[in-house]
């Protein structure tokens, strides 16, 4: 019935959240399924006019079943394999988390553009919001920023952590899509 309607088949799960009491076998299934741009719910359960399967209505009331079909929103209905990521600083928090860890190491951050100087890099910290990086600035700033630290002791780390402020509303988007069942993950 799927395929007369141009679907292709994406995943098919036996739920286990709904076992018939009786002979304990499944009695849920979800099919996921990509289906042509512009096809109607209607159709795909009744069945289109060049079809003799008759749509997934008929084909399920032939098996003793029932459908219930929908468009699927992986907003609404988030999976094991749903993630959201984001980028710590400057989203999750309100400031360049590496410059707070140069700061901890003792290292004043707008070095990091006399070292791009050195290097033939164009890096104006005024243009930049005074040396805070913001999202999307380039890899050779975060380069110059990472070669400061290097040799400095692991031990800021932990200390900038503990001091660690979230952006207003950062932790109640984060729980709210941890309870929707999003991992969440974070790049920085």
């Amino acid at each position: 019935a799927l395929s007369e309607l141009g679907c292709v088949w994406y995943e098919i799960e036996h739920r286990s959240d709904n076992k018939s009491e009786n002979n304990g076998e499944y009695n849920k299934l979800q099919l996921r399924v990509n289906c042509p741009r512009g096809l109607k719910l209607t159709t795909l359960s009744t069945g289109g006019p060049q079809g003799p399967s008759g749509g997934l209505q008929k084909v399920a009331a032939a098996h003793g079943a029932v459908i219930a079909a929908r468009w699927w929103d992986a907003m609404s209905r988030p999976n094991g394999k749903s993630l959201v990521v984001f980028e710590l600083s400057n989203v999750l928090c309100p400031y360049d988390v590496l410059d707070e860890m140069l700061k901890e190491a003792g290292v004043d951050p707008a070095e990091a553009a006399a070292l791009a100087a050195a290097h033939g890099t164009d890096y104006d910290t005024e243009a930049e919001g005074g040396g805070d990086m913001q999202p999307g600035q380039g890899s050779e700033q975060i380069k110059n920023k990472v070669m400061l630290l290097k040799g400095r002791s692991t031990e800021v780390v932990p200390k900038v952590l503990q001091r660690l402020q979230l952006t207003p509303g950062a932790r109640l988007v984060c729980g709210a899509l941890k309870a929707m069942g999003f991992r969440l993950a974070i790049l920085t």
